[in-house]
C-alpha cells in the first residue's frame, strides 16, 4: 500500500479533506466567483471592464450581423457572417489577452492550474464548435450525403 492509503481520515491534510465531487466543486466555485464579482472591495482594472463591455457588445453585434440576412438582403449574408466572425473573434482575443497577465502574479501551482483550465476550456470550445458545424452540415447536406453513400 502507498503512504497515502495508509493515512487515517484524521491525518488527512486540509486540502485532501476538501475533495468533493466534480459537480459540487463546480457549483461551489461558480457561487464563489459570483460572490467575488459582486464584492465591492475587489478592484477590477478599467481595461478588464472595458474588454468585458467590448465582448458583450461584439456578441450583440455578431447576432445582429447573423440576423441581417433573415430580414434583409440575402446577398449580404456571406459578408455579414464574415463580419460577425471577425467582430467576435477580435473581441474574444482582446478579452483573453487582457486577462492573461494574471498568471505572472500567481503562485506556480495556481498559475499551472489556471493555465490547464484555459487550455481545457479552449479544447472544449473547439470540440463544441466542431460538433455544431458537423450537426449543421448533416442537417443541410444530410440527404445528399445519404445519396452518395448508397451508391
Amino acid at each position: 500500500m502507498t503512504e497515502e492509503a495508509d493515512k487515517q481520515p484524521a491525518e488527512l491534510s486540509s486540502v485532501e479533506s476538501k475533495r468533493i465531487s466534480n459537480w459540487s466543486a463546480f457549483q461551489e466555485s461558480y457561487a464563489y466567483v459570483r460572490k467575488a464579482s459582486k464584492e465591492p472591495s475587489i478592484q477590477i482594472r478599467a481595461g478588464d471592464r472595458n474588454s468585458a463591455k467590448i465582448l458583450k457588445a461584439s456578441i450583440v453585434g455578431a447576432f445582429i450581423c447573423l440576423s441581417i440576412p433573415f430580414f434583409g438582403p440575402k446577398e449580404l449574408a456571406l459578408w455579414c457572417y464574415i463580419l460577425a466572425d471577425l467582430l467576435f473573434f477580435a473581441a474574444a482575443l482582446l478579452f483573453v489577452i487582457s486577462r492573461f497577465g494574471i498568471l505572472r502574479v500567481m503562485s506556480m501551482r495556481h498559475a499551472l492550474v489556471a493555465w490547464q483550465l484555459m487550455i481545457g476550456t479552449s479544447l472544449l470550445s473547439v470540440v463544441l464548435a466542431f460538433n455544431l458545424v458537423l450537426i449543421v452540415v448533416l442537417i443541410l447536406a444530410g440527404p445528399y450525403i445519404m445519396q452518395l453513400t448508397q451508391r
